[in-house]
């Protein structure tokens, strides 16, 4: 007897740890935490070096790049933050020289998800 009730337990403490390890079941209680909306491939900067007080043209690579629901949050370096519909901003780069980091965010505002966001670079160099 006390054989048996050893194997149903080992059974159910197996069955137990092989569900805790999968990650689609949440043993842990709660809900399960939502997936990202989309991913961000890349941010492209044109030019990648841009003289001090020039345009800089930024564009959000998502995986889902055919979907227009998507709104792109943009926080530039010495440029308020901006939202918009495109996956694209040009900006005026600043006067100063220096190498500039900056980050971007795209997600579906109806949409339940996480929202990834991305940090990209940028190098102002001297007018000359």
């Amino acid at each position: 007897m006390l054989a048996t009730l050893l194997k149903k337990s080992y059974l159910f403490l197996l069955l137990l740890f092989a569900a805790y390890a999968c990650d689609d079941i949440n043993i842990g209680g709660g809900l399960p935490e939502p997936p990202y909306q989309t991913e961000i491939l890349e941010v492209r900067v044109e030019p990648d070096t841009v003289a001090a007080g020039d345009s800089v043209r930024f564009t959000c690579v998502i995986k889902d790049s055919l979907d227009d629901r998507f709104i792109y949050n943009w926080v530039i370096r010495n440029v308020a933050p901006t939202s918009t519909e495109s996956n694209s901003i040009t900006i005026k780069a600043p006067d100063k020289p220096n190498t500039y980091s900056n980050l971007v965010s795209a997600y579906i505002p109806e949409q339940v998800g996480k929202r990834p966001n991305k940090i990209f670079y940028y190098e102002v160099i001297d007018k000359d």
